[in-house]
């Protein structure tokens, strides 16, 4: 009788683990839903808007905007298609550049990196939107174009569309390659991520002012 007893009790205790770890799941699985609709209630454009209007983005552009005049670059996109060639390329065309030496460089590459996090860890919900829908539509909401001259020939319009089509090509696969690696609670990730968002961003820049360029050239032959 007490072997029966004690059957039934262990029996009574399985089934409210049982219970238990259902209602858990349930519970983990209403947390990663409301987690996911409160990433999705904001469109990308809004996330954006509310990004670019950030004091932490605004420094960051600003730091951006200054390293990539500095650098006067002219060579093949090749060469600053990551940090490490970006910095390779500044040594060896050191001269060629605004920055009065190689240390100088890198010490305001490092500065970026700093103000890039800052503006990264305060608009993680844009980057975050970009895991969950992807990147359709970045390249347009990120980079304004010049618009096309209508006294230009119109075979410079179209190699000039050509080339930024390249580009948004090469920015949507680059940052669709770092978000997918990008684990957003882990700090060491998250210093990762934004080492390659500052190399893309700076690649961009640099390709989009060569599209631009070219079409100007193309325009005045």
């Amino acid at each position: 009788m007490k072997k029966f007893l004690f059957a039934v009790a262990i029996v009574a205790v399985m089934a409210s683990c049982s219970n238990d770890s259902e209602q858990s799941t349930t519970m983990v699985n209403e947390t990663d839903s409301i987690n996911f609709s409160t990433k999705s209630s904001l469109d990308l454009k809004t996330l954006h808007q509310m990004m670019i209007s950030s004091q932490s983005y605004i420094n960051y552009k600003a730091a951006h905007d200054a390293f990539v005049d500095k650098m006067n670059f002219k060579g093949d996109r090749a060469d600053i298609e990551s940090e490490a060639k970006i910095k390779d390329w500044i040594y060896n065309n050191i001269g060629l550049t605004d920055f009065p030496d190689f240390t100088t460089a890198i010490d305001e590459y490092d500065e970026l990196k700093s103000l890039g996090l800052i503006s990264l860890n305060d608009n993680k919900l844009f980057y975050e939107t970009i895991q969950i829908e992807g990147t359709s539509g970045l390249f347009d909401l990120m980079y304004e174009q010049t618009p096309l001259s209508n006294d230009c020939p119109s075979i410079c319009g179209a190699s000039l569309n050509s080339c930024r089509d390249w580009v948004s090509s090469w920015y949507h696969y680059a940052v669709a390659e770092a978000t997918a690696q990008w684990v957003s609670p882990s700090i060491e990730s998250t210093n990762n991520f934004n080492n390659q968002m500052i190399a893309i961003e700076i690649g961009a820049d640099l390709y989009n002012e060569e599209c631009d360029n070219e079409y100007v050239d193309c325009c005045a032959a």
